[in-house]
């Protein structure tokens, strides 16, 4: 568990720090952008109550949509989303990008020069976590070499309708794959039910 503390804050840097520099950035034909809003529903009041994994403290994450500013919405946590037609982004990257095609990658460049990769590894996935077992879900792969013998995966797990069910995150060295601290949903409250 020492590494996977150690790479937590590293986990958190890199999430800050990235500028969007898709590689593609083709729309899907026929694809509406409701289908593509509907991986995130974004909402004032909307709330998703997560339990950690891969962590000996255990613990709960809530992160809610408190409001609108400058075009994003704005959670609890610091975060900002928005769609802008190609995709999902926060400030700094797409989370999401179209097509929503097994196979479809793209990359945004990090502070220092390092590069995210992400590609779009299922689009019917299904997936059992604490708040249920959903399927057709998106999942969405990121890779950040951190050193030269440590790359950082971080794996997203989309419902529509429901958001992020799933976040996940592993060191992977020549020596195997090292479990990180990630979420799992247990409840998402929409805005009317809370």
């Amino acid at each position: 568990m020492m590494r996977s503390r150690l790479l937590l804050p590293l986990l958190l840097a890199l999430a800050s720090c990235a500028t969007a520099n898709p590689v593609a950035t083709a729309s899907a034909p026929g694809l509406k952008r409701a289908d593509l809003e509907s991986y995130l529903p974004l909402a004032v009041g909307n709330e998703w109550r997560f339990r950690t994994t891969n962590d000996d403290r255990g613990g709960a994450v809530v992160i809610r949509i408190e409001g609108v500013e400058r075009g994003f919405h704005v959670d609890n946590m610091g975060g900002r989303f928005r769609f802008d037609g190609e995709g999902l982004r926060d400030e700094e990257r797409y989370l999401i990008l179209l097509p929503l095609e097994a196979g479809h990658r793209w990359e945004s460049r990090l502070a220092g020069g390092a590069v995210e990769r992400y590609e779009i590894v299922a689009t019917d996935e299904a997936v059992e976590v604490p708040a249920g077992t959903f399927t057709g879900a998106l999942v969405v792969r990121a890779t950040t070499r951190v050193d030269p013998s440590t790359e950082l995966e971080r794996e997203w797990t989309w419902v529509r309708g429901v958001g992020p069910v799933r976040i996940a995150a592993a060191a992977v060295r020549k020596d195997g794959r090292i479990p990180q601290p990630g979420l799992e949903l247990e409840a998402f409250v929409p805005a009317q039910r809370r």
